[in-house]
């Protein structure tokens, strides 16, 4: 499934005009989406994606975003002792679904990890096209706090689906 685009939301939401074009594929989707990322940790969209790690000692890490694109490239960062920038491949576990990785603690901190995510599949991105078309209703004059209420609507929506 390919990542939501600005003609989707308006699909959904059922917007023929193209004032707000702007105001959805700049300040709407990108605020929908990292939120559910983020409140979820499934991707929205294939993006390559970096996590830090500053922890000392071997250090498991689930990736914060997946799924990962396995097929993609996944690998830590980090300048050793003679300033000299190492790349490695991690070693990789699965916990259940997600994908683990050891930075193991012979490596220089911060310890960048790189990886590629997939794109998510159609129930993550009818939960960005749901919290999109609720963000939409509510949008008001102010778009400055558009990612606090984000959260409180995408907290709201999935409890209401906890309940039901």
């Amino acid at each position: 499934m390919p990542a939501l685009t600005t003609s989707d939301v308006k699909t959904h939401l059922r917007v023929f005009h193209t004032q707000d074009d702007t105001y959805i594929g700049t300040i709407l989707l990108p605020a929908a989406r990292e939120t559910v990322e983020r409140t979820t940790g499934l991707s929205v969209q294939a993006l390559e994606r970096t996590y830090t790690v500053s922890d000392e000692g071997d250090v498991w890490i689930v990736l914060p975003i997946q799924p990962v694109n396995t097929a993609g490239t996944l690998q830590m960062v980090y300048t050793d002792e003679d300033d000299v920038v190492q790349t490695v491949t991690p070693e990789k576990h699965w916990d259940g679904e997600r994908l683990a990785v050891l930075v193991d603690e012979e490596y220089t901190r911060p310890v960048a990890i790189n990886w590629t995510t997939l794109v998510g599949d159609h129930y993550i991105n009818m939960l960005v096209l749901q919290l999109c078309a609720r963000l939409y209703a509510d949008r008001g004059d102010s778009t400055g706090a558009i990612e606090g209420k984000a959260q409180q609507m995408l907290t709201a929506m999935l409890k209401e689906r906890a309940i039901a």
